[in-house]
Order: C-alpha cells, then sequence, then structure tokens
C-alpha cells in the first residue's frame, strides 16, 4: 500500500503477476481476475489496481472478507474494536473493485437464560441489521453464489489469479477475535468450503477457457492447549490447502 507499512508483504505477488501477464503475455491474455480469498480485505492489491492498471477493462478485482469497524457501549464506557485493516466496505465500480464484506459470527447475538445477553439493541447498534445470511460458511457460499460467480463470468477473464487465504477457516487464528482471555472466530470454513469456492472459481475459467494461479496468502493454524502448554496445530490449515488444491484439478 502506498507510503504505508501494513505488516504483511513487501511485494504484491498477484499484482506484479497481473501485471507481468498483461504485459509480456499481452497476445493471449488481455483481462486478469484476481480474486482474493483471504480473511482480510486485500486493501494493498485493491489500491495497486485502482493506481497502476490504467485500462479498468485489463483487470478485475474481488475480495470476499471479515468487515467489523463498531464501537459500542462495554460495562458504560464506549469500547470500538476494528477487524484488521478496517477497509473494503465498498466497491469501486469504475475501477472493477468488487469488495464482498462478510459479517463476523462474533457478532451473532449470544443468548442466555434471560434472552439475548452480551450483544443487545441498548448496547450494540448495528443489532438490527447484523444477518446471518451473511455470516459464516453458509453466508460465505451465498455471497460466492450471487455476489463474485456472475461478476466474475460478467468480466470474462483470460487468467484468473486467487488470492488463497486460509485464515478463513474455523478458528483460525487469523480470523480470531479475542474476549475476556477467549478467542472468537469471526469465520468457520472447513475444507469442503474450500473445495467448492475453489471449483466455483474453476468452472469459470473453463467456461472463459481462463488459466488459473493459485498464489498462497494467510493462514495460521488454531491455538491448542495441552495443559499449561499453548501450542499451533496446523492440521486443519494443511486440511483447507489440500482441498483448495483438489478442487482446482477437478
Amino acid at each position: 500500500q502506498h507510503a504505508t507499512s501494513c505488516g504483511f508483504c513487501i511485494f504484491n505477488n498477484v499484482a506484479i503477476g497481473a501485471k507481468h501477464a498483461l504485459t509480456k503475455h499481452s497476445k493471449k491474455i488481455q483481462r486478469v481476475a484476481i480474486v482474493d480469498i483471504d480473511v482480510h480485505h486485500g486493501n494493498g492489491t485493491e489500491e495497486i489496481v485502482k493506481q497502476k492498471f490504467c485500462d479498468p477493462d485489463s483487470i478485475f478485482f474481488a475480495s470476499i472478507h471479515l468487515y467489523d469497524s463498531t464501537s459500542h457501549l462495554e460495562n458504560g464506557k464506549k469500547n470500538s474494536f476494528e477487524f484488521y485493516p478496517g477497509s473494503g466496505k465498498f466497491s469501486d465500480t469504475a475501477k472493477n473493485v468488487l469488495n464482498i464484506p462478510i459479517t463476523p459470527l462474533w457478532k451473532k447475538p449470544r443468548r442466555s437464560k434471560r434472552g439475548i445477553s452480551a450483544l443487545s439493541t441498548s448496547t450494540n447498534p448495528d443489532f438490527e441489521t447484523y444477518s446471518e445470511d451473511n455470516m459464516g460458511a453458509s453466508g460465505f457460499r451465498k455471497q460466492v453464489t450471487e455476489t463474485l460467480v456472475p461478476a466474475l463470468k460478467g468480466f470474462k477473464p483470460d487468467i484468473i489469479l486467487i488470492s488463497a487465504g486460509f485464515d478463513t477457516g474455523k478458528d483460525d487464528i487469523g480470523c480470531c477475535k479475542w474476549e475476556a482471555g477467549a478467542s472468537c472466530s469471526g469465520m468457520d470454513l472447513q475444507p469442503e468450503d474450500y473445495e467448492w469456492t475453489t471449483v466455483q472459481i474453476n468452472d469459470i475459467a473453463k467456461s472463459c477457457g481462463a488459466l488459473v494461479v493459485s498464489v498462497l496468502e494467510g493462514g495460521y493454524g488454531k491455538y491448542t492447549r495441552v495443559g499449561k502448554k499453548v501450542s499451533i496445530s496446523r492440521e486443519s490449515f494443511a486440511s483447507n490447502v489440500c482441498a483448495h488444491i483438489h478442487g482446482l484439478t477437478l
């Protein structure tokens, strides 16, 4: 991102790949689509697409990610929270940028014997606007089917570059929020969700005669505890990656 270090990558691999494809292979590739499925908004890629690609008709960028930027009352005090990087709420159709924000699972009202507890209309201004249709794996699939797929089909790419982030996996460190010493997972994708999503993208590529390149982005594993020892297990991360790769072969 221009003049700002966000703590992730120095070089944006998919943006460089898109530029290379358009300049070095221009006879075969005139339209490049970048699909970012990392749990965080692809803010750096979006900025590069807007600033460095002169012809919007040659580039399409879609990012499906968690979005949460709220303020609410907690124990009588105002508490603000922003899921990193706090951007990606709006699209820019003029620049062929499609942002698909997903509501985190921690926004779902928690219920107790007395009814709705921690989140209520008096403490959370977003309570009335939250929708389970836009949460979790079911919400993710719904947005892929109803928003991403039609837009990608309409663009008719010659190549699709996937920013394949696996931090949308259930309980992955990358999609967790810490509350009262415990983690709350914002997404809950399983291997079958990654395979399904990959197949949707791959099917569009086949229909357009497009190439597909997948580039690893986020994905960290989840915390496990044995007694007092805390470690990071990467079994679920590995399973999600394998499911994605399998989806590319179908």
